[in-house]
């Protein structure tokens, strides 16, 4: 494909303590390679979206690399969202303030007008992903990082993905499969 821009949304790493484990640190290596080998196969002319831990910085280190334009939308200053969606989790985010220098320089960083974490803030950057990507006037594909299924009312995955169907956007799904235990040596003895 030619001429398209991504728009990308997905999960973030899981806390430490999450009991419904969507995003675990030790799938990050898979995530990047599937994320790396979409990027090549549709190779966008422009990548939109947030910089959060997880998909949004494993996508916009990978562009970075293959040498796609990045824009990146926050809620709110990028030292809050740092808070509250970056250094939250566990895993080594320490490049999101390199990321968001990076796409300063190029001219794509967006700041929204919100000044705390709220559903309102997350669903306008979501709103704020899809019609930026549409502005250029290319096609549009949604690319989804997920597990493949609405964690409920909360999920703004889930409704970035509803909302870019909304707008007959074509959707790609990126599941994430949760890594497999290391093996321990001690044999079943029945």
């Amino acid at each position: 494909m030619t001429n398209l821009v991504v728009a990308l949304a997905g999960r973030r790493i899981v806390a430490v303590d999450d009991k419904h484990p969507t995003f675990p640190l030790g799938a990050v290596q898979s995530v990047s390679a599937e994320i790396e080998a979409y990027l090549r196969r549709v190779a966008p002319v422009a990548l939109f979206s947030a910089a959060a831990c997880g998909a949004d910085i494993i996508a916009l280190r990978v562009a970075k690399v293959i040498g796609i334009p990045r824009t990146v939308i926050l809620p709110y200053d990028r030292d809050l969202f740092r808070s509250t969606s970056v250094r939250d989790r566990p895993g080594h985010w320490e490049d999101y303030d390199l990321i968001i220098d990076e796409v300063v320089n190029e001219g794509g960083v967006k700041v929204l007008d919100f000044k705390e974490a709220s559903p309102a803030a997350f669903e306008a950057v979501n709103t704020a992903i899809l019609d930026r990507s549409q502005s250029l006037g290319y096609p549009v594909q949604a690319c989804i990082v997920w597990e493949g299924a609405s964690q409920g009312k909360g999920d703004y995955t889930a409704k970035f993905r509803e909302s870019a169907r909304n707008r007959s956007i074509d959707v790609n799904e990126i599941l994430i499969s949760r890594p497999k235990p290391l093996a321990t040596g001690i044999k079943n003895r029945t």
